[in-house]
């Protein structure tokens, strides 16, 4: 178990010091499965909750780092205030060394020489200023690391009682489904990868017996029809984006006619905290109404008027005004509530809004 130990946190090592975005993509996937494997075979050993942490943190904060890290990085450098010539620096150097290590390993004998020493050189550049920003810039060395949940079994004790998260982590061999909910807390299982997966997924719109087969494999070990679980949130990995999880059939029925479904891109991010300073309201414009003052108005101003079973078959949404109220508090501004909705007022702010949240 010691050993296991020590190769789970050299693994952990090796992927914080992978250089490049081609080195990271092309090791990430065996290193995370190997991270999963060792966490949970030391879960079933020991039974100790801080593996099968382990093992759920490697499974999510795969998508986490890759989306901070690589999609993000000038937007999170604004809001943290690097320079846009350091980030555009650092940028420029990643790409030069992921040029370099695929012209090297195309690259005949007698011409590797001269690529290593370009990369070697370029990959000491990319050191040195990411020192620079570690020690300047320390937030938003820490935001580009992506993170996992610190207590997933905390994070679960805030969902509610017919809410449950599905995290799906797909290996070479196998795929691994934790699940977030309430009562259980923290759990998994691992399925094995079929090897037809692929054509199972362009097929699950088309064939009702691939989408059958879509379920049986990736929802029913994980959602009990008897409980009272009716909101599910996907968070998918890699090819399984593909699959339309609401169209999945099971018993004659599609999922949706079910259960709620909704997705999220990494548990991380649905429960981390904000990246938006507090302390400004970063151009936030946040417009909140509710349907009775929408009633008032027409009634008052036009020749026609609407009733409450009229404005109720046009769908309602009775929490909007409360959504707008609580963002503004979480980001410090002041949201325009009731009669103070105009398009007037609109048309005035939204120019210089930074967030326009409708």
């Amino acid at each position: 178990a010691h050993s296991i130990d020590s190769l789970l946190q050299r693994g952990v090592a090796q992927l914080s010091l992978t250089a490049s975005i081609g080195g990271f993509l092309r090791l990430e996937n065996k290193h995370y499965q190997r991270g999963i494997d060792l966490a949970l075979r030391l879960y079933r050993e020991r039974g100790e909750q801080h593996y099968l942490t382990k093992a759920f943190g490697f499974a999510s904060v795969q998508k986490a780092n890759l989306l901070r890290r690589y999609l993000g990085a000038q937007e999170l450098a604004s809001t943290f205030g690097v320079p846009q010539t350091v980030i555009g620096k650092k940028i420029r150097l990643e790409t030069s060394v992921l040029v370099l290590e695929q012209a090297l390993a195309n690259s005949p004998e007698e011409g590797k020489y001269s690529l290593r020493q370009q990369l070697l050189k370029e990959q000491q550049a990319l050191t040195e200023i990411r020192r620079e920003l570690n020690q300047n810039y320390p937030n938003f060395s820490q935001a580009m690391q992506g993170s996992s949940l610190k207590d997933p079994f905390a994070a679960a004790e805030r969902l509610e009682a017919n809410q449950q998260i599905m995290e799906y982590f797909l290996g070479q061999d196998s795929i691994y489904l934790f699940t977030l909910t309430a009562t259980s807390g923290l759990t998994h299982t691992v399925v094995s990868r079929p090897g037809n997966l692929e054509d199972l997924i362009t097929n699950a719109l088309i064939n009702t017996e691939a989408s059958e087969q879509l379920y049986q494999l990736l929802v029913a070990p994980v959602v009990d029809q008897s409980s009272n679980i009716k909101r599910l949130q996907f968070i998918p990995d890699g090819i399984l984006w593909n699959i339309p999880f609401a169209a999945l059939r099971t018993q004659g029925q599609y999922l949706i006619q079910q259960q709620a479904v909704s997705y999220a891109y990494a548990s991380s991010l649905l429960f981390g905290t904000t990246n938006v300073d507090a302390n400004s309201n970063s151009g936030y414009l946040g417009y909140g109404i509710s349907y009775d003052e929408v009633i008032e108005r027409i009634n008052a101003f036009d020749n026609r008027s609407i009733t409450d079973n009229q404005l109720r078959d046009m769908g309602s949404l009775p929490y909007a005004r409360r959504e707008v109220e609580e963002v503004a508090t979480l980001l410090n501004a002041s949201p325009i509530l009731g009669r103070e909705v105009t398009k007037e007022h609109f048309f005035q702010s939204a120019p210089s809004a930074e967030i326009l949240h409708l």
